[in-house]
């Protein structure tokens, strides 16, 4: 838990945050003039290295902040913030946590941003938009400031949609122009808490709405220009920003309303191409453009999926009951589901060959397996292990200059006994070789490591995504009688 916003937080607090923690920290503390003012001091407790660690990542979390279309975030003064943490010497420690002000005054502290509140608006929208166009929500509105609150007790509720969507989201996000990293079509590829599933639900039923018209060869009006433009319009109104991000974007606004054209040339050229590619590649069928082919190809797939209930779908989906609705997004995610399988089946050759690769080489150690190699925790060990081989190597490069200075150079050389000034060149060189031949297996292990875990990336993705999509399809399967019984039709899943 973090401090208030107006209490003032050693650097060695903030350093030690985690990068979710460190994120947060950092929205909680702008001022009215769109500035972070961070309340930290004992800014020169760190050393030089640490101080830049510390800034990349201060760096890393407010590009992160800026990118996502939630957290309203506002610029960091990187130049400022170079300054404090790589020149702490020229700062009075005792106001290094405040900004001054050209006269001599000091920044108020920002009040405090409730960043579960602002999501807890956004998945109450997004459950309003499930419901409003015929999904299901995992549960049930009354309960989302419970679940919010203390998610850990939910898990196995939120176990469907809790884990974020990959590929897929990047694949669709350009579906009706959104640009990847914007729009409701890519936050389910966007960073957030566990419990924020309705905003995953909604991104994923939109991609399902999206692959019903493709199937069905239903053109938008206008290829779908005007819902990308009221689409940029709708985020310029919802995240405005303040300060002079405000008079920017009302300009940019007002632009769009009077020629909403200029949108063409700002990226919906290259959106449309993606979504025709995308409509080439992701179809149910390839064979024929008729409606039936479609309805062919998605029985043909449950059935081998064991799903043998029968089903009608109609040519207007619009027409549908919700029943069938369900049942065909159902064939949606099995689609998914084959793609990733395939995936893996394609690509298990080289999986494994890869790994028979790197377990030649001799590099890995009794307990690393196919399965902890790709892990954060190795790339941790990994790299501390690098830089303690560096720094040996530092140390041992520092004492055989020594050596050698006071066994060769030094005045008083001759002092000591010639077989003790050979001893100590031999030892010196000796630490100084062992040091070297450290260094470089840990980067031959490293380099061996980073090329198989790059190589072999998208076969742990697909991996990833199929038994992210098996535990989503158990629970849909779950929703057909319930749907059965709201409708009050006789209960019948047929499984071959």
């Amino acid at each position: 838990m973090l401090e208030p916003a107006a209490s003032t937080l050693s650097v060695g607090h903030v350093a030690a945050m985690s990068d979710m923690a460190l994120g947060e920290f950092i929205q909680r503390h702008r001022d009215p003039d769109d500035n972070i003012v961070l309340p930290v001091d004992g800014w020169d407790a760190l050393s030089k290295d640490e101080r830049a660690r510390l800034a990349e990542r201060l760096k890393a979390q407010q590009r992160a902040l800026a990118q996502s279309p939630t957290t309203h975030s506002q610029p960091l003064d990187l130049d400022q913030l170079d300054a404090r943490l790589r020149d702490v010497s020229k700062d009075d420690p005792s106001q290094a946590q405040r900004r001054r002000l050209p006269n001599g005054e000091s920044r108020s502290p920002t009040p405090f941003f409730d960043r579960e509140a602002v999501a807890r608006e956004h998945e109450t929208e997004a459950y309003n938009n499930l419901v409003k166009n015929g999904s299901r929500p995992l549960y049930l509105i009354v309960l989302l400031d419970k679940i919010s609150q203390r998610p850990e007790e939910y898990s196995e509720l939120l176990q469907p949609w809790k884990e974020r969507f990959g590929s897929t989201g990047r694949h669709w996000a350009f579906a009706y122009g959104f640009p990847t990293g914007y729009g409701p079509l890519d936050s389910d590829d966007a960073s957030g808490d566990s419990w924020e599933v309705f905003q995953r639900q909604w991104a994923r039923w939109q991609n399902f709405r999206i692959w019903q018209r493709d199937n069905r060869w239903i053109e938008d009006d206008d290829d779908g220009f005007p819902i990308y433009v009221e689409w940029c319009k709708d985020c310029l109104k919802r995240y405005p920003g303040v300060g002079r991000d405000v008079a920017k974007k009302l300009a940019k606004l007002a632009d769009i309303e009077s020629d909403p054209s200029i949108l063409k040339d700002e990226g919906w050229n290259r959106a449309l191409w993606n979504r025709r590619e995308q409509q080439r590649l992701c179809r149910e069928q390839h064979g024929g453009v008729e409606f039936a082919d479609y309805v062919n190809a998605v029985k043909r797939r449950l059935a081998r999926h064991g799903f043998t209930r029968p089903f009608e779908l109609k040519e207007d989906p619009k027409q549908q009951d919700d029943l069938s609705t369900w049942i065909e997004y159902l064939g949606f995610e099995y689609w998914w589901l084959d793609r990733y399988t395939d995936t893996i089946d394609r690509l298990k050759p080289s999986y494994n060959k890869a790994w028979q690769m790197l377990v030649d080489s001799k590099v890995l150690r009794p307990h690393e397996t196919q399965e902890y190699v790709p892990t954060d925790e190795c790339a941790m060990r990994d790299d501390a292990e690098y830089h303690q081989a560096w720094d040996a190597l530092k140390r041992a490069r520092k004492h055989a200059e020594q050596v050698y200075t006071s066994t060769q150079l030094d005045s008083n050389r001759l002092s000591i006994p010639k077989a003790e000034r050979c001893q100590r060149l031999k030892t010196a060189s000796q630490k100084l070789r062992t040091a070297n031949a450290w260094v470089s297996s840990t980067e031959k292990r490293n380099k061996l490591i980073r090329e198989y875990v790059l190589g072999t990336w998208s076969t742990r993705t697909a991996k990833k995504d199929a038994a992210r999509h098996r535990t989503l399809l158990a629970w849909i399967l779950e929703q057909i009688p319930l749907i059965e019984t709201e409708l009050g039709q006789t209960t019948f899943i047929g499984f071959a």
